[in-house]
């Protein structure tokens, strides 16, 4: 079957990068990889005008000129399995905009008329990416927002302002996609959560925009890029990318903004057939099973998937297969990018069970508040007499134990022990507490520990009130995030 019919709607100012951004993402992937995805188009004069722009972005000095019109393309998601059979899995359709429509003064009116059809256009959008010039962040913040240079002040509160403005105009609980493009250029000094940071605080619109999304429970990201990578262009002084032409570009997370729209909109099916099963058509119905089978299989290897596309009989086949493959990225992507997720619901929730149970408590929490408790619990510990030992910790999952004194108690055998499970996800830190074996910290590191796992932590505590040592510890965790 064919998940049909969902829309993607691109924003940014001129010079953003939007033409080389969807240039060089259907060059990446209008090729089949190992891996067995590709995206075709449907418009075969579509297709050749993007390839002779990305022959441009290669073999010529100067750079493509900016999008002139609105344009709309239909794109389809394709799986080839090994013996070359192709099933068509979906199609969505890529609205892109001239960027001078969205900032620029029209004395004519033909601008109002332009901003409303793209309010039309984006009113039926499933997801809206939002592209932010690297090359003028990357200034601003070299310079600290010097708002005597002209430039900077022309971007922050023209260009970078209006689009985020209209984009903030756009109703419905619909994702966004901040995608900061030229991150080549920044990635060498600034971290994505450094970066983060000067745009909540500087930027007014970007601020109210993400507090206002994630309020109405959408998930919003700021997901960095490039469309031609590292070695390709060189910054000049005036902050223009000249090429290094005989390079080769070398994009990366290209395919992370699309992978996130498909896997929101297969999440949104799924949450729209649980509410009304009893009357879902027939086709869709195995949608009820997709996501839970997702969750399943989010371990699965890169090996392991390929050895799945040889079982790929049919378009559901491959549907599943697609979402495994493009959540391998996901994956990937906020392992190396915790920092990504402004906040909102979102695809990654499913693979985590945030609700509160007797063993277990949730707080607010920064994230700087979560990197401060843990570097502090341990030097709480310590002082208060206790054996400490950081089990694991790993991309926002934080394993701990504590034992009383300087000698572990024995018990049947066992070295008995408090283990204190800290797992921070979107501005959220749920904390478990087990009482149980002392573990070997080498042992739980060769094999690697899932979180929350029975057979590691056998005894739950059951109620925050049983223990004098669990009442301490949840009451030093309260109080740092007072």
């Amino acid at each position: 079957m064919e998940i049909q019919g969902f829309n993607i709607i691109t924003l940014g100012s001129s010079g953003a990068g939007k033409t080389v951004f969807l240039a060089s993402l259907f060059k990446q992937l209008s090729i089949s990889a190992e891996e067995g995805i590709y995206l075709d188009i449907k418009n075969p004069e579509q297709q050749k005008e993007l390839n002779g722009i990305y022959a441009q972005i290669l073999n010529e000095e100067s750079w493509p000129r900016g999008t002139t019109k609105a344009t709309q393309l239909s794109f389809i998601w394709t799986v080839k399995t090994q013996s070359l059979e192709r099933h068509s899995v979906c199609e969505f359709t890529y609205v892109d905009y001239k960027g001078g429509s969205i900032t620029d003064s029209d004395v004519t009116g033909d601008s109002s008329n332009l901003n409303f059809d793209i309010k039309q256009k984006a009113a039926k959008a499933d997801a809206i990416i939002v592209l932010i010039d690297g090359s003028q962040l990357y200034k601003a913040i070299q310079t600290d927002f010097d708002l005597n240079d002209k430039g900077i002040v022309k971007w922050l509160n023209t260009e970078l302002a209006q689009t985020l403005i209209l984009a903030n105009g756009i109703e419905g609980a619909k994702p966004i996609h901040f995608v900061i493009t030229k991150w080549d250029l920044l990635e060498k000094n600034y971290t994505l959560s450094v970066v983060r940071k000067h745009l909540e605080d500087k930027s007014e619109e970007f601020k109210r925009l993400v507090n206002a999304r994630v309020g109405a429970d959408c998930p919003v990201r700021l997901i960095p890029i490039s469309s031609v990578g590292k070695e390709f262009v060189t910054m000049q002084l005036d902050g223009s990318m000249k090429k290094n032409l005989g390079s080769t570009p070398k994009p990366f997370h290209l395919e992370i903004p699309i992978s996130y729209v498909l896997i929101d909109r297969v999440a949104s099916l799924y949450r729209e057939t649980t509410k009304k099963s009893k009357d879902l058509d027939n086709k869709f119905r195995f949608l009820l099973d997709l996501i839970p089978d997702a969750v399943r299989r989010n371990k699965l290897t890169r090996e392991d998937r390929l050895k799945n596309l040889r079982k790929v009989s049919d378009s559901q086949d491959a549907l599943k297969y697609l979402i495994d493959v493009l959540i391998g990225y996901i994956k990937e992507f906020e392992k190396n990018y915790p920092d990504a997720d402004l906040g909102g619901d979102d695809i990654t929730d499913w693979f985590y069970d945030e609700k509160e149970d007797k063993d277990s408590k949730n707080f607010k929490c920064s994230r700087e508040q979560f990197t401060d408790l843990t570097k502090e619990f341990e030097t709480w510990a310590k002082a208060q007499g206790y054996r400490y030992q950081n089990v694991n910790s790993e991309n926002g999952i934080v394993l701990i134990q504590i034992a009383k004194g300087g000698l572990i108690k024995k018990a049947v055998g066992m070295s008995q022990a408090l283990s204190i499970q800290l797992k921070y996800r979107r501005r959220n830190l749920k904390v478990k507490l087990s009482e149980g074996r002392w573990l070997d910290k080498a042992g739980v590191a060769a094999a690697g520990v899932v979180f929350f796992a029975p057979l590691l932590l056998p005894a739950a505590i059951g109620t925050w009130q049983q223990s004098k040592l669990s009442r301490r510890v949840v009451d030093f965790i309260t109080n740092k995030l007072m």
